[in-house]
């Protein structure tokens, strides 16, 4: 199998969400994540309902502007596999990169919307559905 040591260093290396949390870095200051992801699902993509599994390598970045009150976000899945076992089919690439900001609701307490815009960057053969969305918002 092509994608077997990437998915099983996926598998053993699982790390929390890439995520600065729901606060906003302060101006000039940066916040760096870099992941290892797999996860099972379902699609029926082929007609009728069948197992896959993706696993990819994704970089997070997310950098404060204007005091404090906003953040620049950028998500990007550095490379990306979908194995479906059934179908005998699988893909890998560079995912959409998504990029976005997030506002400060609060100062005091950590509170803050998110925005994301994913653009279509996906570089491979096959399908890769690497997105999480083109909107978010977080609160803790």
């Amino acid at each position: 199998m092509k994608h077997a040591g990437l998915l099983l260093a996926a598998l053993l290396l699982w790390p929390a969400p890439a995520s600065a949390g729901a606060w906003v870095e302060e101006e000039g200051r940066s916040y760096a994540d870099l992941q290892i992801v797999a996860f099972p699902g379902a699609t029926d993509a082929g007609g009728e309902l069948e197992p896959f599994l993706q696993g990819g390598v994704y970089a997070y970045l997310e950098t404060g502007l204007l005091g404090g009150w906003l953040a620049g976000l950028v998500r990007a899945p550095l490379y990306v596999v979908n194995l479906r076992p059934q179908a005998r089919q699988s893909a890998g690439g560079m995912g959409d990169v998504a990029v976005g900001m997030k506002v400060a609701l609060d100062r005091v307490r950590p509170v803050a919307f998110e925005g994301w815009a994913v653009l279509p960057t996906a570089i491979g053969r096959g399908v890769l559905p690497t997105g999480f969305g083109a909107f978010g918002a977080v609160a803790a």
